[in-house]
């Protein structure tokens, strides 16, 4: 949503220049940098100590496979020409990140439906 918005505000509207394309990506930046202790130290406190170091790199991994997704997908982004252009990008990138997110939330609901099931046969 918040990239929908910043899309937006290239428009200038009434005279007056746009939003700067600059503040997204800081709020994204300032996120990850929050996200990124909090998710090392809850992984060296629930990993099992024997696991902790492939953990950590497993963290490490995930995060440089979405990075290099972020840039293949930045890549093949045209830089935009006209305001217009700019705005269906954000649209697209909102409606992949939410199939993403609908996707996540259907595969959760499976894995509890087997995981019922199982239980139920065990009992």
């Amino acid at each position: 949503m918040m990239w929908r918005r910043a899309a937006g505000g290239f428009h200038r509207r009434q005279g007056r220049p746009g939003l700067a394309a600059s503040w997204p990506i800081s709020f994204h930046t300032f996120g990850e940098l929050c996200l990124s202790p909090v998710g090392l130290s809850n992984v060296t406190k629930l990993a099992p100590p024997k696991f902790v170091s492939r953990m950590m790199g497993t963290w490490f991994l995930g995060t440089a496979i979405g990075n290099t997704i972020a840039g293949l997908v930045g890549g093949h982004i045209r830089v935009a020409q006209a305001p217009a252009s700019c705005h269906i990008s954000s649209w697209i990138m909102t409606l992949i990140g939410g199939g993403a997110g609908v996707f996540i939330m259907l595969l959760r609901a499976a894995a509890a439906q087997l995981d019922w099931r199982q239980q139920m046969s065990s009992v």
